[in-house]
């Protein structure tokens, strides 16, 4: 029993060779997630989404390919793939040594399944200017995903709050509503303004000149 038992573990834990990649076939409508692995004896292969297990069946098809001896080709069929295919995925190799794991991202942001998900700041409209008693008010929108940073500036000088001042940033999922409220509006009011919005994936900036002559904004 002791040999038996001794040469049962002479073998290879599951260890993936390559990283999961993603084909396109059949002009897109089909996806290949792919990997490659050692491992002897043969393992079972399961695989998650977003950290659910996939079964088999319908659109889902898995097979596993003996390439060479204890050299496996590891594969992920999706077909009629939809953006609710995007996910977390992650496939599974055990055998009685041990056990390995691969992960890949899939989206469908320009075809490019590593990229980050959202999108960088842009400003969706011209910028308005209103004006209210002794207030004037500039307001812009924009979309960003994930939330901007806002910093307001009058030419090189960043706007800070204070009575005088009164910025909001109102959300509707990646769309923003923001606001600059000067009160008080005297002359040295008059000039350039700008919106920068930031977040981690780039900026924009929206100018908005404010011209005070005859007492109305243009």
């Amino acid at each position: 029993m002791f040999f038996h038992h001794y040469f049962r573990q002479d073998g290879i834990a599951p260890n993936f060779t390559q990283k999961p990649v993603i084909q396109q076939v059949d002009g897109g409508k089909k996806l290949l997630v792919e990997c490659q692995l050692t491992a002897d004896p043969e393992p079972s292969i399961t695989w998650f989404r977003d950290g659910t297990q996939i079964t088999a069946g319908g659109k889902i098809q898995m097979r596993a390919e003996l390439k060479s001896p204890k050299n496996y080709l590891i594969v992920l069929e999706i077909t009629d793939v939809s953006p609710q295919d995007a996910g977390s995925y992650k496939v599974t190799a055990k055998n009685a040594l041990g056990e390995s794991n691969a992960t890949i991202g899939l989206n469908f942001d320009a075809g490019d399944a590593n990229k980050p998900k959202g999108s960088k700041p842009l400003f969706t409209q011209k910028p308005v200017i209103r004006q209210v008693e002794d207030k004037i008010i500039f307001e812009c929108i924009l979309t960003a995903d994930p939330v901007p940073t806002i910093t307001w500036m009058q030419g090189n000088k960043v706007i800070t709050g204070g009575p005088k001042y009164k910025m909001t940033d109102v959300a509707d999922k990646t769309s923003h509503t923001i606001t600059l409220e000067i009160s008080n509006v005297g002359a040295s009011d008059g000039g350039e303004y700008k919106a920068i919005a930031k977040n981690s994936l780039g900026e924009s900036t929206a100018t908005i000149t404010l011209n005070l002559e005859g007492k109305k904004p243009k």
